[in-house]
């Protein structure tokens, strides 16, 4: 009797997890959907990134 109640608790433990697991990767798929911003937010978010990448190539940004 013990270890079919042993076996129940073993499986109702491994379908938590299988049924934890779809929702994470749910939430994941769903939290990196694209996201429709402006297009002029767009523009500025790439002209910030290349002006920050030059300035660390440069060194005049985030020092040596």
């Amino acid at each position: 009797m013990a270890r079919i109640l042993i076996f129940l608790i073993a499986l109702a433990v491994v379908i938590a997890v299988i049924i934890a697991l779809r929702r994470a990767v749910q939430f994941a798929q769903s939290s990196t959907e694209d996201q429709h911003l402006p297009k002029s937010v767009q523009t500025l978010s790439y002209v910030l990134l290349i002006a920050l990448m030059f300035g660390v190539v440069t060194g005049w940004l985030g020092g040596l």
